[in-house]
């Protein structure tokens, strides 16, 4: 009678995790669709994603994507009677170009991809959205450069436990330079701390909708009233934040609220969507070098001035806040 009881309770264990798992595969196909989409709307001619693991099989919309990201032309197998080897050397194609941008790709095959196993391809597509976006943006922040590594940070490996069989395989995509961690600083200095509230990640401090409030305050302050912000309900911040964000900013939305307010938001999803308000940041080289968690050092304010009054001014105003919060925080 135990034994069967314990039985039952580990089916029910295993029937949440399944549909958390999921969830959190349902949640990043949609957002990394509208991704690739934003992307390859910049193409001539453009092109559009419908099902992520089917249109990815023939490895067209998968060259396309790079060759948009990248700014270079690859060669690619096209037509409408292509057969599963075109779709094979085209996939091929793709990876060997990212394995030239020093990015390494273990256990993702040709074959994976073209059979659109739904692990290997968002697997593949986060470590393209890694280099391509986040990796790039977050080294180019100068406060942020001594947490991104020198050379690439992305090592995307496919492991396979043992207890597992093979349709169980999982994606760990490994960044070895920290741009989760860069990306998540970059917040906590720029946004947060200016509003009061703690960002420790990117599921659960999100699900309140305040975080996304945070940075769009940042950008633009005459966009939010932090104050109405506190005293609205989750689905109500997430909305107007992603309207907001897209309306005012050009932010395409990548995420609806559903999304978000869950048990446990996707943390890929939500850095693939936060850290696209890297480019609107405003002044991005006015910023301090090497930010500690509890203290704060001066190196070089990396920034290009004109000798105009105007820029000058801006200068002095800049330097004089950062001198402001460094003196503040030794007496906190």
């Amino acid at each position: 009678m135990a034994s069967s009881r314990l039985s039952a309770r580990s089916r029910d264990i295993a029937n949440v995790m399944q549909r958390l798992q999921d969830e959190q595969e349902s949640v990043q196909k949609r957002t990394f669709t509208k991704w690739i989409n934003t992307h390859l709307a910049k193409r001539n001619p453009p092109m559009l994603v419908n099902d992520l693991f089917e249109d990815i099989k023939d490895g067209v919309m998968l060259i396309a994507l790079l060759e948009v990201l990248s700014g270079q032309k690859l060669p690619c197998e096209q037509g409408r009677q292509l057969k599963r080897i075109h779709w094979v050397a085209n996939i091929g194609t793709a990876l060997k170009f990212l394995e030239g941008r020093r990015i390494k790709l273990v256990n993702i095959n040709s074959t994976d991809i073209a059979d659109g196993r739904p692990s290997i391809v968002l697997g593949l597509v986060w470590t393209i959205i890694l280099y391509f976006q986040i990796e790039e943006l977050t080294s180019n922040l100068p406060q942020l450069q001594s947490l991104s590594s020198s050379a690439s940070s992305v090592e995307s490996v496919v492991s396979s436990e043992t207890a597992s069989p093979p349709s169980k395989r999982k994606v760990v995509t490994k960044v070895q330079g920290s741009a989760r961690k860069a990306l998540l600083k970059w917040i906590q200095y720029t946004a947060a701390k200016q509003v009061g509230i703690e960002i420790k990640d990117f599921g659960q401090s999100w699900r309140s909708g305040v975080a996304f409030h945070s940075i769009i305050h940042a950008i633009r302050p005459d966009l939010v009233d932090m104050e109405k912000v506190r005293g609205r309900s989750n689905r109500e911040n997430l909305e107007e934040a992603f309207t907001l964000a897209e309306a005012e900013l050009g932010i395409p939305r990548l995420l609806d609220p559903e999304d978000v307010d869950v048990d446990k938001p996707d943390e890929k999803s939500v850095m693939t969507y936060v850290a696209q308000f890297l480019k609107y940041y405003p002044d991005p080289h006015h910023t301090v070098t090497d930010v500690q968690d509890n203290d704060v050092s001066f190196s070089c304010i990396t920034t290009q001035i004109s000798l105009s009054r105007g820029g000058l001014c801006k200068y002095i105003s800049s330097l004089s806040y950062f001198i402001m919060f460094a003196f503040v925080e030794q007496f906190r």
